[in-house]
């Protein structure tokens, strides 16, 4: 997890993990791709520091996992809260949510932000994006 403030260069490290990496007035995190049993597996997990972020979110179900009768689920939590949740079911276009399902959140300065996701049957290979502004 993240400590508090936010670097201002762009040592971060890059590629993929559960934290947040920071680049000047931007945050963005890519979870890569992780497998989750019926069970609800954390994709992305952080705390942020003294700043308040603006970001978009996006939640995939990965294509070749995309199975007819089968229940996806996504939740997003603050400070162990849930402020969104999604069922959907079965295959939408080989992934879970579309384009145009983006969410959008404001994470409060020293906030714990959770991105998790499962299914009802099987392990499914999952992966989520998110990309934000920096307000110090």
């Amino acid at each position: 997890m993240l400590g508090a403030g936010n670097p201002v260069g762009g040592s971060n490290p890059t590629g993929t993990s559960s934290n947040l990496n920071y680049i000047g007035n931007h945050a963005y995190a890519y979870s890569g791709v992780i497998t989750s049993t019926s069970s609800v597996a954390n994709l992305l997990d952080f705390t942020t520091g003294g700043e308040y972020i603006y970001v978009k979110t996006c939640l995939f179900a990965l294509a070749s996992d995309a199975a007819s009768g089968v229940d996806y689920r996504f939740e997003v939590l603050m400070n162990t809260e849930i402020v969104s949740k999604q069922f959907l079911t079965g295959p939408h276009a080989g992934r879970q949510p579309a384009d145009s399902d983006n969410l959008y959140f404001i994470i409060p300065p020293f906030t714990r932000f959770q991105a998790r996701a499962g299914s009802s049957s099987g392990d499914k290979d999952y992966t989520v994006t998110l990309v934000g502004r920096v307000y110090a």
